[in-house]
């Protein structure tokens, strides 16, 4: 279960592969814990900027977790995409009329 508690979401792996990446490892690393469980603690280890992403809505199922991690990845893009647009605009005040 140590090795469980420790996996932490890398930045370059997606939600869907660290879920499978966490599963694998529940199997590996047999702990007894019900599959609710497992997905709880898979999602607890996500990256921060996403878990603020989805939010305190529970995760109990793996499917329930891929499908708030997906909507969530979706949004972060979304958010980096106009944080960037953003930068490279120059502001209004800055333009001469």
């Amino acid at each position: 279960m140590p090795i469980l508690l420790a996996a932490q979401q890398k930045k370059e792996k997606s939600i869907k592969t660290f879920v499978e990446i966490f599963q694998r490892m529940a199997l590996y690393y047999p702990s007894g814990m019900t599959q609710s469980t497992l997905a709880k603690m898979c999602h607890h280890n996500l990256q921060t900027f996403l878990l603020i992403q989805m939010g305190v809505v529970e995760c109990c199922t793996w499917k329930q977790l891929l499908l708030q991690g997906k909507q969530a990845e979706e949004i972060v893009v979304r958010v980096w995409a106009e944080e960037k647009d953003s930068k490279l605009r120059p502001d209004k005040s800055m333009r001469h009329n």
